[in-house]
């Protein structure tokens, strides 16, 4: 079986553009927010505010509040609130 060369050239080359593009990746989190605030920034009126809410067992809540306030990822503002 006979695979003519600019065929086989055409493959390598896709195969050469997918991993360019596989490793050249843009960060996962989205920058145009700015970088987050670390969580040790946060006034002492947002960490209780955060507090009240996991002690009302709305630690969802307290998640989206962290996220809101800090710019924090998904599990690092889980990981924040759990310390607490």
């Amino acid at each position: 079986m006979f695979i003519p060369v600019p065929f086989l050239t055409c493959i390598g080359l896709l195969i050469i553009v997918l991993a360019l593009l596989a490793v050249s990746r843009p960060p996962a989190r989205n920058d145009l927010l700015g970088p987050p605030v670390a969580p040790a920034a946060l006034t002492p009126d947002q960490l209780a505010e955060i507090r009240a809410l996991v002690g009302a067992e709305r630690k969802i809540d307290a998640i989206k509040l962290v996220r809101n306030l800090t710019g924090l990822g998904l599990k690092e503002a889980k990981d924040f609130v759990e310390t607490l």
